[in-house]
């Protein structure tokens, strides 16, 4: 769930996905009112930064990758057993790389 603003970042994620099958992208498409009951009937993963999304998807104990830029993971959570939190060194979200996303995805789906 994202603006359709977010659509080409969110596109750019999906294209290192062999097998898209699985997945359904709603960027663009749904709200956020909208969210907990989406993610609780369908939601296998969830990629997000540091916002609501990320915080319902834990709450609903739903797999998530967190990417994080300035915020302090330590701080604003997840706080559920299957997350991974992405954060560069640099602190700027541009510098997680397409390769951390999905090898977190992949660890955190395991």
């Amino acid at each position: 769930v994202a603006s359709g603003e977010d659509r080409p970042f969110v596109d750019a994620i999906l294209s290192g996905v062999a097998d898209r099958s699985h997945i359904t992208n709603l960027t663009g498409v749904t709200g956020f009112e909208q969210l907990p009951g989406l993610m609780a009937l369908c939601a296998r993963l969830v990629i997000c930064c540091d916002s609501a999304p990320l915080h319902v998807a834990s709450f609903v104990n739903i797999p998530t990758v967190a990417l994080f830029g300035p915020t302090d993971p330590a701080l604003y959570g997840p706080y559920a057993d299957k997350h991974r939190v992405l954060r560069a060194s640099s602190r700027r979200m541009e510098d997680i790389t397409l390769e951390d996303v999905i090898t977190a995805c992949c660890g955190v789906c395991v």
